[in-house]
């Protein structure tokens, strides 16, 4: 009966060791996936920024390019 015992034992502990290393595992891939993700959110910002600024230098290039076009047929029709 006593040996029977200390094997119950055995396996609960190895089975509780176990455990814990599983936990510890699991909890650092966590932390990993929480630092992976707070990276991106910092990246998505910083590409929301750039992609701001360079919806504004589009506009501004579309704009010089109508005054342009609006002077080149303006001297089109002068030299005629």
């Amino acid at each position: 009966m006593k040996r029977k015992n200390i094997i119950v034992f055995m396996v609960f502990s190895i089975l509780f060791l176990v455990s814990i290393f599983v936990h510890f595992i699991n909890n650092n891939k966590i932390q990993d996936t929480t630092l992976e993700k707070n990276s991106l959110k910092i990246e998505f910002q910083s590409l929301k920024s750039e992609n701001q600024v360079l919806k504004n230098i589009n506009y501004q290039l579309l704009e010089t390019n109508v005054k342009l076009s609006e002077k080149v047929n303006k001297l089109k029709i002068i030299a005629n």
